[in-house]
C-alpha cells in the first residue's frame, strides 16, 4: 500500500468517529496505558494544585454520557476548535480515571482538531503554567474564554511551519 492510500486509510478511520462515542475514550486509555487504569474511577479524587474538586466518582459515567450526548449535539454545531477546546476542558473537570485525565483529553482534543484539518495542538513547557491556570479558572469560574483563547492561538502557531514554507504570513 501506499503512502497516500495509508493517508486516506488513516483519515477514513478518524471520520469514523464521528461523533465521539463513548469507546473511543476506553479504547485510547487501553492502547496507551496499563489496562485498568482505563476503567472510569470509582474513589472520589483532588488534582493537585487545582482549586477545581472533580464530581464524585458515582456521578463519572452520568457525566460521560452527558458530555458524549453533548457532542453530538450542541457541540456539534460549534467551531472545530472551540469543540475540541470544550471537550478537553469538560473531559479533565469530570476526571473520569485515577490518572492519565490530562494526557487522555489532550489525544480527545488532537483527535477533532485533526477530524477538522487544524493541526494538533502541541502544548509547549514554557505554557504549562498557562495553560494549568487557563483550565481550571474553566473549571471554577466559568471562565472559558482564557482557556479558549490559550488553544486557539496554540493552533494557529500550529500552522506557522506551513506559513513559512508556503511563503505566507500569518
Amino acid at each position: 500500500m501506499c503512502r497516500y492510500q495509508q493517508l486516506d486509510a488513516l483519515k477514513l478511520k478518524l471520520d469514523s468517529f464521528l461523533p465521539l462515542p463513548l469507546e473511543v475514550v476506553g479504547n485510547l486509555r487501553a492502547d496507551l496505558v496499563l489496562r485498568w487504569t482505563y476503567v472510569y474511577r470509582k474513589t472520589n479524587v483532588i488534582i493537585s494544585g487545582a482549586e477545581h474538586v472533580p464530581p464524585d466518582a458515582w456521578r463519572v459515567q452520568s457525566d460521560m454520557e452527558s458530555l458524549i450526548s453533548w457532542c453530538q449535539g450542541e457541540g456539534a454545531n460549534l467551531h472545530p476548535v472551540e469543540r475540541a477546546a470544550r471537550i478537553h476542558s469538560d473531559f479533565v473537570k469530570i476526571h473520569p480515571f485515577v490518572d492519565g485525565n490530562g494526557r487522555t483529553a489532550r489525544l480527545l482534543m488532537n483527535l477533532e482538531l485533526m477530524k477538522s484539518g487544524f493541526p494538533p495542538v502541541v502544548l509547549h513547557v514554557k505554557r504549562r503554567l498557562q495553560y494549568y491556570e487557563a483550565l481550571d479558572k474553566a473549571h471554577t469560574n466559568n471562565g472559558f474564554e482564557s482557556f479558549l483563547q490559550l488553544i486557539t492561538e496554540i493552533v494557529m502557531a500550529g500552522f506557522e511551519p506551513y506559513w513559512h514554507a508556503l511563503g505566507v504570513t500569518g
